[in-house]
C-alpha cells in the first residue's frame, strides 16, 4: 500500500465528526445496549464508546487523536444524547502504539475513568459519579478471544446517536441501532482499492446493495454480534452507498493488547 492510498483514506474518512448519522436505523433503549457510552468533548458528543469493565472502556484511536484527555468525558446509562445518566472524567488516556492516522491503522484506544473528579468543568455539575455502576443501564460488553473468527455474513448491531438520513443537519436525540452483516474480507479489499485497501486489522459490515451504514458521529461506536464487541466503528466513504460499506476496527486481533494494558 502506498503512502498516496494512505493519505487519500485519511482525507476521507467521515466517521469522527459531529452530528452523527445512522442510515436505516431505528430508535433504542439504552437498556437493550447497556455497554454503549456517548464520548463527550467539551461537553458535546464527540465519539462513541464501550464499557469493558468497572474502570475501562474502549474507543477509535482517532477519536482522542490528539486530544487532551482534560476536554473528554463519557456518559453512561442514558439513551439521550447529551441528556440523562452519569458522568465519568477520564484518568488515563491510552492509544495503540502503531495506531497511524493516514491509514487508520490500529485504530483503538482504551480509557480509564478518574478516581476522582479532578476536571475543573465538575465545579459546575453535580451529575458526576467515578465509577461505572453496574445496574440494568450500565453494564460491559463480553469481549472476543484473540483471533476469534469472524465468518461472513455474521449479523452484528451497531448502535450510537446520529440522524437517520443522509445529508440531515439534525442529529437524534435518541440512542439509535441498525443491524448490518459481515462482508467478505475479498469483496471488502476490492471496494477500498483505490484507498489502499484494508488492513487485518479491520473488516467491513454493510449490505450489497446499500442503505444502511453508520457515519460522523458514530467513530469509536460498539459493533454487537453474539453479544460481543466484535468492531469499532473507524472509518469509510460517504453513507450508505453499496460500493463503500462501513469500516470497523477488529477486536479479536488486537484482544491481547486490550488484555496487556487494561487487564480486562
Amino acid at each position: 500500500m502506498c503512502k498516496q492510498n494512505f493519505s487519500a483514506r485519511h482525507s476521507i474518512i467521515r466517521r469522527s465528526l459531529p452530528d452523527g448519522t445512522i442510515v436505516g436505523g431505528t430508535e433504542a433503549s439504552i437498556q437493550s445496549y447497556p455497554y454503549q457510552l456517548s464520548l463527550e468533548k467539551l461537553f458535546y458528543h464527540h465519539c462513541g464508546a464501550s464499557i469493558i469493565s468497572n474502570d475501562w472502556a474502549v474507543t477509535a484511536a482517532h477519536c482522542v487523536h490528539k486530544v487532551s484527555k482534560r476536554l473528554l468525558r463519557v456518559r453512561a446509562g442514558s439513551s439521550f444524547q447529551g441528556d440523562g445518566g452519569s458522568i465519568h472524567y477520564i484518568d488515563t488516556l491510552i492509544s495503540h502504539s502503531q495506531f497511524d492516522i493516514e491509514s487508520v491503522d490500529y485504530d483503538i484506544a482504551l480509557l480509564k475513568r478518574s478516581e476522582k473528579n479532578n476536571n475543573f468543568r465538575t465545579l459546575f455539575y453535580s451529575q458526576v459519579s467515578s465509577p461505572f455502576v453496574f445496574s440494568d443501564k450500565i453494564q460491559p460488553i463480553r469481549l472476543p478471544t484473540q483471533e476469534e473468527e469472524l465468518i461472513e455474513g455474521t449479523m452484528g448491531t451497531v448502535t450510537g446517536w446520529g440522524v437517520t438520513k443522509y445529508g440531515d443537519k439534525v442529529a437524534s436525540h435518541f440512542l439509535l441501532q441498525l443491524s448490518l452483516p459481515v462482508m467478505n474480507e475479498q469483496q471488502c479489499n476490492i471496494r477500498y482499492k483505490v484507498f489502499g485497501g484494508v488492513t487485518p486489522r479491520m473488516f467491513c459490515a454493510g449490505y450489497s446493495q446499500g442503505g444502511g451504514d453508520v457515519c460522523q458521529g458514530e467513530s469509536g461506536g460498539p459493533l454487537m454480534a453474539d453479544g460481543e464487541l466484535v468492531g469499532i466503528v473507524s472509518w469509510g466513504v460517504d453513507c450508505g452507498k453499496p460500493e463503500y460499506p462501513g469500516v470497523y476496527t477488529r477486536v479479536s486481533v488486537l484482544r491481547d493488547w486490550i488484555q496487556e494494558y487494561s487487564g480486562v
